[in-house]
């Protein structure tokens, strides 16, 4: 303020020293014409002066007011601009519909740019076509109230507006100054609000359950149809403003009064708390009830609100359950079976004392695991009791189980289904019993039943052998005496003696069958006496030797003895006496002319000693080694030189071998020779 004084007082004394020099004369002129005092002319020129200077100084303050004035007009254009384009709600100036001017938050709405809608009109451009009428008509009204019409996007979207718009004057013309609003957001949440609250309200009407609403002195301000029908009320009102206490007994009433001060003040809710009503008149219900605060916008809680669901039946039901499944645990303890329960997803849930006795594991160790865990394939893979092709009750299921020491049993098992009151299967229940050893004792039965099937076919086939080896001999000796009685004296003496000869190898061979057939029926029988003794085994083997070796001659056979002399043996001396018989005359009678026999020994370790008998014969076919100690493959065979034989002496052999807890087996190749080889104890591993 002071440099402005200084200015206009600056410029005034210029003024004056200006006016001073050019208008020296003028003033000289007007005194001389006016004959006015120079004193008084000075003073007038001094209060012209101040009059010019004071004229300039408001001059200034205008024109500083003015400027302020543009100021702050521009100031508050921006900033009317700036409000503009952070409302949310779209703002468009038109003239008689013409687009002038708008903020960015229309331009979002409607998705234009502003040079698309300049000079453009407006309500063609950005409303439905069904609703420019109803526009226009506004339009004509200086004000009008918010309205609602569709309005088009730029991509053709229709939508929902709101529209406040009314006359301004701006430059001495008059305008429209509209106010647009997007409906879609506010329509799609009032769609929201009004669908939640229509499952609330269908919800509160068919929910079997009571809900409730109470205030701060936990009582009711709200409650569901359910709970009108639970308290016999006609309606909601009549329960407005009542509490527990004046509907139940003390009993009830103070507990569920407390619980819902202490949810008021902590905030933590009670769920699925199973609660005793206590009524008035008596009665006892339960029910189940979840409460929880009821908090308001600003997070105060502003009362209590829950959830009851009357369980009386399920209640009585559990009960019921209870003392039957305390029953049920008794039985489980006495009966003589092993007893096991389990659920829907095959765990166990119980085991009784016979299981455990049975299984050796305890009932801590299996309930809850898995009953598959127990069993042994393919019954861990196939669960008779839940498999829906096998009809339940199910019974004598047989399966294998593994015991806790690692022992498998086998188990005969019945099953069935638990169901609940409804029929619907909750589970399943099993008895089993050891079967083990019956299992063992019918696996044996079995075995013997199939020995005997085979043992008789067997003998059935080696009885028709036998019988058609002893038949032809017969024949054959009858037939030479019916020859030499009818034609003796028409024979020579050398064929008489020919005949004889020949008679005597019959015979001969028909008393060895006889023999081995003889000791073989006493041994199926059990007949023959087993009276095992020590015996030397170089001894057997000769006296075998002197008594075959006339055979053995007539066939240039050579004997040949390599057994150790102190060899001695623990067995029945006329059970082994028959296998070495047996096995030299099979020697001899495959054995072709000039041939060599040869029995051998050797000590296979301090208990047991291997005897061979090895001859240069004829060998055997490899298909006929596997078949030679079968008594169901025997049959008739010939030697060398035609001896007969049934093939008896080999099985024979091989039993006796057998009793002795030796085995016998040959080795052989067609021309190369065969080899019987047989074990027998020694007497030192007995003394």
């Amino acid at each position: 303020m002071t440099s402005v004084l200084v200015y206009i007082l600056n410029v005034s004394i210029s003024a004056f020293l200006f006016l001073t020099i050019h208008l020296k004369s003028s003033i000289a002129y007007l005194l001389r014409i006016f004959e006015i005092p120079e004193w008084l002319f000075i003073l007038l020129f001094i209060l012209l002066i101040t009059i010019i200077v004071f004229l300039v100084v408001l001059h200034i303050k205008y024109r500083k007011s003015v400027g302020a004035e543009i100021n702050e007009l521009k100031k508050n254009e921006e900033r009317l601009r700036n409000l503009t384009s952070l409302t949310f709600e779209g703002i468009i100036i038109h003239r008689q519909g013409i687009f002038m001017d708008c903020n960015d938050s229309f331009l979002k709405i409607v998705g234009y740019e502003k040079h698309e809608l300049m000079n453009q009109n407006i309500v063609e451009k950005c409303i439905h076509e069904d609703d420019i009428k109803i526009v226009a008509e506004k339009v004509k009204t200086k004000d009008s109230k918010p309205y609602e019409v569709r309005g088009i996007r730029k991509n053709g979207l229709v939508f929902p507006v709101e529209i406040e718009s009314r006359n301004v004057h701006i430059e001495g013309k008059s305008v429209r100054v509209a106010a647009i609003r997007d409906l879609t957001e506010i329509k799609r949440q009032k769609e929201l609000i009004e669908k939640e609250q229509w499952l609330l309200s269908t919800l509160m009407r068919n929910i079997p359950d009571s809900i409730y609403f109470k205030d701060l002195e936990s009582k009711f301000i709200r409650v569901n149809k359910s709970t009108c029908e639970k308290f016999n009320v006609n309606s909601a009102e009549e329960l407005i403003g009542k509490s527990d206490f004046d509907i139940f007994d003390e009993e009830h009433a103070l507990p569920a009064f407390n619980d819902e001060q202490q949810i008021i003040k902590t905030k933590i809710p009670i769920v699925n708390k199973v609660e005793k009503e206590a009524w008035k008149d008596g009665k006892v219900s339960w029910v189940s009830t979840s409460k929880l605060p009821l908090i308001d916008s600003s997070g105060n809680v502003v009362g209590t609100f829950g959830l009851t669901r009357d369980i009386t039946e399920l209640k009585n039901a559990q009960d019921n359950l209870i003392a039957e499944k305390e029953k049920f645990e008794r039985l489980l303890r006495l009966v003589p079976s092993a007893v096991f329960t389990v659920d829907m997803d095959r765990n166990i849930t119980s085991w009784n004392f016979m299981a455990e006795k049975l299984t050796g594991y305890t009932a801590q160790e299996t309930i809850g695991h898995k009953c598959s865990d127990l069993a042994v394939s393919p019954c861990s893979d196939h669960c008779s009791l839940f498999d829906n092709n096998i009809p339940k009750p199910a019974t004598n299921v047989e399966c294998k189980l593994r015991r806790k020491d690692e022992k498998t049993i086998t188990i005969s098992k019945n099953v069935d289904y638990i169901k609940d009151p409804t029929g619907e299967i909750i589970g399943g229940i099993e008895s089993f019993i050891d079967i083990s050893e019956r299992k063992e004792y019918e696996e044996k039965i079995r075995e013997i039943n199939l020995q005997l099937e085979e043992s008789n076919k067997s003998k059935d086939k080696f009885f028709s052998i036998i019988a058609h080896d002893l038949r032809n001999p017969f024949v054959t000796l009858l037939g030479f005496t019916e020859m030499m009685i009818e034609d003796y004296f028409d024979f020579t003496d050398e064929e008489k003696i020919s005949y004889l000869k020949d008679m005597q190898k019959t015979s001969k061979a028909s008393h060895e069958l006889l023999d081995n057939l003889l000791q073989w029926s006493r041994s199926q029988t059990g007949r023959i006496d087993f009276e095992p003794k020590q015996i030397n085994l170089i001894d057997v083997v000769l006296e075998n030797y002197q008594l075959l070796k006339k055979s053995a001659d007539l066939k240039n056979i050579k004997l040949h003895v390599l057994v150790d002399d102190n060899v001695i043996l623990y067995a029945d001396e006329n059970m082994i006496t028959t296998i070495l018989r047996n096995l030299l005359t099979n020697a001899i009678k495959f054995t072709p002319q000039n041939g060599s026999i040869t029995v051998a020994s050797n000590d296979l370790n301090k208990d047991t000693v291997q005897v061979s008998v090895i001859d240069t014969g004829i060998g055997i076919e490899p298909e006929r080694i596997d078949k030679i100690f079968r008594i169901a493959e025997t049959s008739s065979t010939e030697g060398t030189e035609g001896e007969k034989g049934s093939g008896l002496g080999l099985i024979l052999s091989k039993e006796f071998v057998e009793k002795h807890g030796g085995k016998i087996w040959v080795d052989s190749s067609p021309g190369a020779g065969t080899t019987f080889y047989f074990t027998l104890p020694k007497a030192n591993n007995l003394f």
